[in-house]
């Protein structure tokens, strides 16, 4: 499988609140995030194509809020849930300047 990704992903685990536009809210944690997305794992993913609002808990900055769409999913059988989790993948399209800086100051801490 091709990595498209323009940025690395940094495995981080995060917690997430996450909600589509009449959606319910729900809770998770990310298994991996960078600057352009993020993957959130969960039993249930959300479909590919569904807008979503993110709140994520930051080190050292609190919560910041981004959107994203959804760009793939990943699913796996209720009894292989204790061996691998499932999840989703977010392009993020808007996110507050907090959480580019973040991502700056880890590549500036990396170097």
């Amino acid at each position: 499988m091709s990595n498209k990704r323009r940025v690395p992903r940094q495995k981080r685990r995060l917690n997430v609140r996450f909600r589509s536009e009449g959606g319910r809210e729900r809770s998770a944690f990310t298994g991996d995030v960078s600057r352009d997305g993020l993957y959130v794992t969960c039993a249930t993913p959300e479909l590919p194509g569904r807008l979503l609002e993110l709140d994520v808990e930051l080190p050292g900055v609190g919560e910041v809020q981004v959107s994203g769409v959804v760009a793939w999913t990943k699913r796996v059988p209720h009894q292989l849930q204790s061996v691998t989790r499932g999840g989703f993948g977010v392009e993020i399209r808007l996110s507050p300047w907090e959480w580019a800086a973040f991502f700056d100051r880890a590549a500036s801490k990396a170097s």
